[in-house]
């Protein structure tokens, strides 16, 4: 099993940033989505996290709606993390899965210890994937599910799935 996780943030600094939104999804070891997702967004601990985000940053989460939905049903950070505790699986040893999931880790790791804690120390990372076969086989990488780039974490992570699955078909019937 792996768990796929996504994280939207208000900006590119762990240090100064806030998490606004998480999303994680199980899938079985053929990246087919199990069990029920997992998706919250947080209330910032910072009374002045709007100011934080670039003018960039601030239009696409307006755009998004997640500015939206951060004043109006987020969560304080304990409550997301017992509940992402109780969603994961104890019996299971995860990479972190996702696309560029260093950053999530390095942002989970500095705010919610708990959550990153959860997962294994690998990572399986799709965007690091998805470089090396457009080195190696321009043809599939060019070929691969579009990302739309909502900027939201569920769609986000479900269009990570789908750029996965489709590299998967390059190693279809390959015995290595």
């Amino acid at each position: 099993m792996f768990v796929f996780v996504d994280i939207e943030t208000t900006g590119l600094d762990h240090r100064v940033g806030e998490i606004l939104e998480i999303a994680a999804l199980m899938t079985s070891e053929r990246f087919d989505v199990v069990g029920p997702p997992f998706h919250a967004v947080f209330r910032p601990y910072r009374h002045d996290w709007l100011d934080l985000m670039e003018p960039g940053v601030t239009n696409m989460h307006i755009k998004s709606g997640l500015i939206h939905d951060v004043e109006l049903e987020g969560l304080p950070r304990n409550v997301i993390i017992d509940a992402f505790r109780d969603w994961f699986p104890s019996h299971v040893e995860s990479p972190m899965c996702g696309s560029s999931v260093h950053f999530d880790r390095r942002w989970l790791a500095y705010h919610c210890p708990e959550i990153e804690a959860e997962f294994s120390y690998r990572n399986l990372d799709v965007s690091s994937i998805s470089q090396w076969i457009r080195v190696t086989n321009s043809q599939h990488h060019s070929n691969r599910p579009i990302k739309v780039r909502e900027h939201r974490a569920m769609p986000d992570l479900l269009e990570t799935l789908d750029e996965l699955r489709h590299y998967g078909t390059i190693f279809e019937g390959v015995r290595l």
